[in-house]
């Protein structure tokens, strides 16, 4: 196991008896207010490697519109990436922004209730990176596997600019 900020080796990963910091951070990194509440709450929560984070710039012309560009995106998240570390979670948060999802994750989880938030599902991008609202095209095969969609008004394609 590495630690979750740095991805440096933690103790057990030289000397599997040495117990893992219940946090997953190594000394040098105290757990952050958000990694104790979901520790509290029994919730998994990941940092992944990669070699960049999805990442957007924003423009506004001179009405007032705002023009969004994808600057940067992350690796996909695949199955793997969550492991077997919670073998039986009682539910799953699908969600990306810019098609990070692995169709690997839509299998089916031990019947944990699964949630998409599909936007990152109806955007493609422009040459320069510009959003552009895009029909989803395998809604078919991807709605039998979850229980719930979270969309946006502002992400559809039959959306006005």
């Amino acid at each position: 196991m590495s630690c979750h900020r740095c991805l440096r080796q933690t103790p057990e990963d030289v000397d599997p008896t040495t117990p893992a910091p219940a946090d997953g951070a190594c000394e040098g990194h105290p757990p952050t207010a958000l990694e104790t509440l979901c520790q509290e709450l029994g919730i998994d929560l990941r940092l992944l490697a990669s070699d960049v984070t999805t990442t957007f710039g924003f423009t506004y012309d001179a009405a007032g519109r705002r023009t969004l560009r994808l600057r940067a995106r992350a690796a996909p998240i695949t199955r793997s990436d969550v492991g077997r570390r919670v073998p039986a979670p009682r539910a799953l948060l699908l969600a990306s922004i810019a098609g990070e999802l692995d169709r690997s994750l839509f299998a089916p989880w031990s019947g944990a209730k699964r949630v998409l938030a599909a936007q990152g599902l109806l955007r493609s991008f422009a040459a320069d990176g510009a959003v552009i609202a895009t029909p989803w095209t395998d809604f078919a095969d991807l709605l039998p596997k979850i229980d719930a969609v979270v969309v946006s008004e502002e992400d559809r394609a039959d959306a006005p600019a």
